[in-house]
């Protein structure tokens, strides 16, 4: 027989209280939680915050893992695997785009899940999201140029018929047949002129 339904919030409460870094664990007590959840909804609730990898890893790190719903288990391993191994195929985009910055002289800085998973030393579980794509910040007069030259060095811009990239924050996606596009931005957001950025 399965487990009775969880109450309202408790596997958004145990969620948080997994993830957090903060503070003493009481193992007894969340390896209890754990056992005891019933786990439905928590796969789709973690999808959304973006964390799976985030918990399957504090999960192992904190040796809760066999404890938790057999099912979920099993979903969260392979779930967190495949997108380890998604975020390896970025990394490698990003490896590649910094060495051709580099020999082009071209001064960048990497932005969002690209620059998060180079800090995990300093930060823990910064590394510990899905990533999809590589973003690196250029100053405004050569981000043009180096997204031409990057489709002569064989990338492919992504078509922009309505014009969308022509007033936004970063020029349209890169791809070069591999999993993770490339965007070179002039500023991290809307509101934010280039050269303050």
């Amino acid at each position: 027989m399965g487990q009775p339904p969880s109450a309202p919030g408790e596997a958004a409460d145990l969620l948080l209280e997994t993830l957090r870094l903060q503070g003493d664990v009481d193992m007894a007590r969340l390896g209890s939680r754990w056992a005891a959840l019933c786990p439905v909804g928590l796969a789709a609730l973690a999808e959304y915050e973006g964390c799976v990898l985030w918990l399957h890893r504090r999960l192992r790190d904190l040796g809760l893992l066999e404890l938790v719903p057999a099912g979920f288990a099993r979903w969260l391993s392979a779930r967190a695997h495949r997108l380890a191994a998604i975020n390896l195929l970025v990394d490698a985009q990003r490896n590649d785009l910094v060495r051709i910055l580099h020999e082009w002289h071209v001064p960048h800085v990497l932005l969002k899940g690209a620059a998060r998973r180079l800090v995990s030393d300093v930060y823990p579980y910064a590394d510990a999201r899905r990533t999809t794509d590589v973003d690196v910040l250029l100053p405004e007069e050569v981000a043009r140029p180096t997204w031409l030259r990057l489709q002569t060095a064989g990338f492919v811009a992504a078509p922009d018929p309505q014009g969308t990239y022509r007033s936004h924050f970063h020029l349209p996606p890169l791809r070069n047949g591999r999993a993770a596009t490339v965007e070179l931005h002039t500023s991290t957001s809307t509101f934010l002129p280039a050269a303050r950025a």
